[in-house]
């Protein structure tokens, strides 16, 4: 079951063994979620494949223009 002096003991030793490092206060944490970096990853990953798709459309394009026209040239 839940009781409370092990949640107080589980908060007190997180907050002893809690790193200190310069950035955002702790009570400002709810906004800098633990996986924002994924979430950037993820975004550049997708917006970059976004981008990878579109240049391989426009090539495979020109690749088949260049194609067709030395095929009417010849």
């Amino acid at each position: 079951m839940f009781s409370k002096r092990r949640y107080d003991d589980a908060v007190s030793f997180r907050t002893l063994t809690r790193p200190s490092y310069p950035g955002p206060s702790v009570g400002s944490a709810h906004r800098h979620p633990a996986h924002f970096g994924s979430f950037l990853t993820l975004l550049f990953t997708f917006t970059h494949l976004l981008y990878l798709r579109i240049n391989n459309h426009s090539f495979i394009i020109f690749t088949a223009n260049a194609i067709s026209k030395k095929n009417f040239l010849n």
